[in-house]
């Protein structure tokens, strides 16, 4: 037979994906159309097969039969059957699935390295079956260190998730549950998209995203000593400063100061919060530009030492741990007491000399046995050296030489211990100054006598 012609009627939403070489294709997937086929001609007894493949584009019932078409040339052979030129019908349902996604985060406000918790569900909105599900979230930068588990199918990966959900009946859900920590401050977005082998009827359901704010803060602190050298017993005073650089306001703040074990321990004040202990400051928070004050005075009772002290803060999502700690140090003396010479008649004068006692310090020198009395003012190192007059008709034998604070403000235990230095005063009389000494580094405040 031949001029044989074979024509295919396509239904709407049929998408044609390959023919027959001998075949074309007139329409749209939208509308339809007719796949015709020439083949040519065909001896008795030949057999050709013709291949047509359709994708559906919508669910629904679909049906398609082929026929020959009669070959219109004057001449032509005569088909003597046409009962049997139309083939059977052939019926298929288009069930196609539709997936969707949401995406949730929680918490909405997270700290810098505290984890966040991303839960994805997948649903199956039918009402056919999906195949070949794959749920896909690539992480951003911001996020890090991230572990996936999933109720259907598995994941990996830890910046790229990828999560093999596999097939998915009508009505069936995936939840996958993603947990990570942020690394930097500001907003980030994290988008998870699902896709199918099998088709899907709605596409713009088929992605999810959710914003999370991440806040840190970047605490400094510093410390400073009232003095850099104290004689022992004179109080220092640390004053320690914690400012919150940003950017965002910064929670839980605490700073502790454990004081070395040369000093007494002292209440702190803080310019806000409360502190206990050996030193312990619940300070609070504090807005971005803050600075939170506290002053803690401690005594040193150990002498020729140097006393460094630490102190340290912390709080939630601190960015920067290399500013979170200060020290200071301070160096201890021992004042001495010192009479040069150790012996003289009435009326001598001896020198007493003096060091390690508190800087710019007055003191009062006076005899133990005796008249005589005299205020000098320490130098910066804390040294001084005066003369002391012995009365031409004071008492003879041993006295002592003994250093008090003038200052009632001052601790006594900064100065030499109640034991006074010995002076042996001879009988006789020698001749005493008739002028003032003028002494490198001493200030008189008055002379005795």
């Amino acid at each position: 037979m031949p001029n044989v012609t074979v024509t295919d009627a396509i239904q709407a939403h049929l998408a044609v994906a390959s023919l027959d070489p001998t075949c074309g294709f007139t329409g749209s997937t939208d509308a339809g159309g007719t796949v015709t086929c020439n083949l040519g001609t065909l001896a008795k007894g030949q057999t050709k097969t013709i291949s047509i493949v359709v994708s559906p584009q919508a669910e629904g019932a679909y049906s398609n039969s082929a026929k020959i078409v009669p070959d219109p040339t004057p001449g032509a052979p005569i088909d003597i059957d046409l009962t049997n030129n139309t083939s059977a019908i052939v019926s298929f349902v288009a069930n196609a699935a539709d997936l969707s996604i949401t995406k949730t985060g929680t918490p909405d406000v997270v700290g810098v390295g505290q984890a966040v918790t991303y839960t994805v569900v997948v649903t199956n909105n039918g009402p056919g079956t999906a195949s070949g599900v794959t749920v896909k979230d690539p992480l951003p930068t911001a996020l890090s260190f991230a572990t996936a588990t999933t109720t259907v199918g598995s994941c990996t990966g830890t910046q790229n998730i990828i999560c093999n959900v596999g097939t998915l009946a009508n009505g069936a859900i995936a939840a996958i549950t993603i947990r990570a920590t942020p690394t930097a401050p500001g907003t980030v977005t994290n988008t998870a998209s699902v896709t199918a082998t099998s088709s899907d009827l709605d596409d713009a359901n088929n992605s999810a995203s959710v914003t999370t704010r991440v806040i840190a803060a970047d605490l400094s602190i510093t410390k400073v000593a009232s003095l850099s050298t104290v004689a022992i017993g004179i109080p220092i005073a640390y004053t320690i400063k914690v400012k919150n650089l940003g950017p965002d306001p910064a929670t839980g703040v605490t700073v502790i100061d454990s004081l070395p074990s040369q000093v007494t321990l002292a209440t702190p004040t803080p310019s806000q919060g409360t502190c206990f202990g050996n030193v312990t400051c619940a300070i609070g928070n504090l807005d971005v530009g803050a600075t939170a004050t506290i002053t803690i005075t401690a005594t040193p009772f150990v002498p020729d030492v140097t006393i460094t002290n630490t102190a340290h803060v912390a709080s939630s999502f601190d960015l920067n741990s290399a500013n979170n700690s200060a020290s200071a140090s301070t160096r201890v003396r021992q004042p001495v007491l010192d009479i040069t010479p150790d012996v003289g008649r009435l009326g001598f004068v001896p020198f007493a000399v003096g060091k390690n006692f508190p800087p710019n310090a007055t003191v009062t020198l006076r005899w133990n046995r005796g008249v005589g009395r005299k205020a000098v003012v320490t130098n910066a190192e804390g040294g001084f050296r005066a003369p002391m007059l012995v009365f031409t008709h004071d008492i003879t034998g041993l006295r002592g030489l003994v250093a008090t604070p003038a200052d009632a403000d001052t601790p006594a235990v900064a100065f030499v211990p109640p034991t006074a230095v010995s002076f042996r005063v001879l009988a006789g009389t020698s001749q005493p100054f008739r002028t003032k000494p003028r002494f490198p580094g001493t200030m008189i405040i008055q002379r005795g006598g």
